[in-house]
């Protein structure tokens, strides 16, 4: 009987565990899906599939979350059918999310990302061709100063002058120039990459452990849901 009550409470706590993580996917998921979006073209982001990773993320969050409302509910009442079929879809849901995390491991986390880096310099110079339109000049200045970059490889590919956006910010007006010490040296394209690639990864490692996570709590589910301990109380 010990054991039972023992397996039931390790059930409950790693649902309720899983409830703050699927709440944590969809908030991270979400964050990463916007921040796509403004650095991106949408023909980028089909293309390279960018974005499917993060909505991966969102859509198994949205799940496990309706999921650990059926997984409390069945160990707290402790309905063998319904124990059973939350560790079912918690097993069909952890291999997905498995395949989907060695999926975006093996995209984005291999040594062989050119292809994604040089789609992300096509968008990049676009933007940074048309910085004359105030919406691009907008996610132009809003790049550089967010992740301290300057030009599409470096601050001389601003010919006429610099922006603001270029270098640490300043009481100063006038004090962005090419020799400044404030200046940020690094180009955008390069920083870009890098975030884009380490963003995608980093989906895949977490979709990974999360998956495997969920493979071990639905085994446990079904070794409460087919009554292996049942017997336990009546020998002891």
């Amino acid at each position: 009987m010990f054991s039972k009550k023992c397996l039931k409470l390790t059930n409950l706590c790693l649902t309720a565990l899983f409830f703050v993580i699927s709440i944590a996917e969809i908030i991270y998921g979400a964050y990463i899906v916007a921040s796509l979006y403004k650095i991106n073209r949408e023909e980028t982001l089909g293309n390279q599939y960018l974005v499917v990773p993060s909505l991966s993320l969102i859509l198994f969050g949205i799940t496990v979350l309706s999921l650990t409302v059926l997984g409390c509910c069945s160990f707290c009442k402790e309905v063998s059918c319904c124990v059973n079929m939350y560790s079912s879809m918690l097993l069909i849901l952890a291999v997905l999310q498995i395949l989907i995390g060695v999926c975006s491991i093996l995209k984005f986390a291999s040594t062989d990302t050119a292809d994604v880096t040089s789609h992300v310099q096509e968008d990049f110079s676009y933007l940074f061709a048309h910085y004359y339109d105030e919406e691009n000049a907008k996610m132009v200045d809003t790049i550089q100063r967010d992740l301290r970059c300057c030009g599409v490889y470096s601050p001389l590919d601003w010919r006429i002058g610099l922006p603001t956006s270029c270098c640490e910010d300043n009481d100063n007006e006038n004090y962005c120039y090419i020799n400044s010490p404030y200046l940020h040296d690094t180009g955008c394209v390069e920083i870009l990459s890098k975030l884009i690639l380490y963003w995608n990864s980093t989906i895949g490692y977490i979709s990974l452990a999360i998956g495997v996570t969920e493979v071990l709590v639905s085994m446990l589910g079904f070794s409460l849901g087919c009554g292996r301990f049942k017997d336990y109380y009546y020998q002891v």
